[in-house]
């Protein structure tokens, strides 16, 4: 019998199949029984040499399917989702601030001193301001690139140089300074240029959603209790001098306005949870010196020595200075609690020894 080897070199190619049997039958001598086990294992080599080029090929469909997928999400999550929960974000405020101005903060009258309503529209004025300034800053100021370089370290899969602390978005198809995250409520990562406005989105909406609890607590039950009592919506049911409008959504719509105050203060509820959270953990990260991925990349260090620090940590206060920019000439009452377009100190220009002036 021939070995396996003889048989695959008989079998070179799919043209000369007919000649190689040909050879095979009409040169070796053998009998009748031998040539029979010769032929079987000729047809048995034959079917798994198709039968692993027809695998290939299947298993070649899923691997295209796949990458077609992941090309049609990513640009699914830049151009679709991106741009939906963009418009989502000015929608639910649109929510938020209309029932507020409308019909809490109104009926509020009854039940607080008159001195406290002007404070509640300024703050609420307030914190809208700087709501909106710090979302679209975070959505159009570029997150920072890296300078175009051939200087090692490059970046595996754009090529160009990728300095410390500086991470490639499959997303965004390029290397982020700091980057932290790739957003989709932003449309784009968050890294060192855009990091203090997202972050500052993030608290500002947190405080107005603790505002809406703190001072919209007692409207909330009183409109609550009134479904299961089968009285008058109390909205409707009461003279406000603040609320002109109140005759015609009480025409209109006084079934839905329990259901649209009960709502916004659920939404607050939750958003105060999950962004207060967020807002810690972000703010605890920034301490440290560290972005999440840098975090993430880093734990083993962190499990092999209690102590370990990250190299980019300055210090607490020195991580804060540089996250804000509060560079000599820049104060926090101006330039953190009143809207501002100065961009952060980039950590790597700092010398740990270095000490900023800190201005209030």
């Amino acid at each position: 019998m021939l070995s396996v080897s003889a048989l695959i070199s008989l079998h070179k190619g799919t043209a000369r199949t007919n000649r190689q049997l040909h050879s095979i039958n009409s040169t070796l001598p053998m009998n009748v029984p031998q040539r029979k086990i010769i032929l079987k294992d000729w047809y048995m080599l034959k079917f798994h040499f198709w039968s692993r080029r027809f695998v290939a090929a299947i298993s070649a469909v899923p691997s295209s399917i796949s990458l077609h997928y992941i090309r049609f999400l990513n640009a699914f999550i830049r151009t679709g989702l991106g741009a939906g929960l963009y418009c989502l974000v000015h929608f639910l405020l649109v929510i938020i601030v209309g029932c507020e101005y409308l019909i809490l903060f109104p009926y509020e009258q009854q039940v607080r001193p008159s001195f406290r309503i002007p404070l509640y529209y300024a703050v609420g004025a307030y914190l809208i301001v700087c709501i909106l300034f710090h979302y679209q800053k975070a959505c159009s100021v570029d997150p920072g690139r890296p300078e175009c370089s051939n200087a090692e370290p490059l970046c595996i899969s754009c090529g160009y140089h990728k300095p410390e602390g500086t991470h490639h978005c499959s997303l965004c198809g390029r290397c982020v300074l700091y980057m932290d995250h790739h957003c989709v409520w932003i449309n784009q990562c968050v890294g060192l240029n855009n990091h203090r406005y997202f972050l500052q989105f993030v608290i500002y909406v947190w405080f107005s959603q603790c505002f809406i609890l703190t001072v919209n607590y007692a409207a909330f039950w009183e409109h609550f209790y009134s479904v299961n009592r089968l009285s008058a919506v109390p909205y409707c049911a009461q003279h406000l001098s603040l609320a002109p409008w109140r005759g015609l959504l009480c025409s209109l719509i006084p079934n839905l306005l329990i259901s649209y105050i009960c709502f916004v203060y659920g939404l607050a509820a939750l958003l105060s949870i999950i962004l207060g959270m967020f807002a810690a953990w972000n703010m605890y990260l920034i301490s440290i010196g560290e972005t999440f991925i840098d975090y993430l990349q880093h734990r083993d260090y962190r499990r092999k020595q209690h102590r370990w620090r990250s190299p980019n940590d300055l210090g607490f206060v020195e991580n804060w200075r540089c996250f804000l920019g509060l560079k000599q000439g820049r104060s926090f009452i101006r330039h953190i609690l009143l809207p501002s377009s100065h961009y952060p100190i980039d950590r790597r220009l700092i010398c740990k020894n270095d000490v900023l002036p800190f201005v209030v």
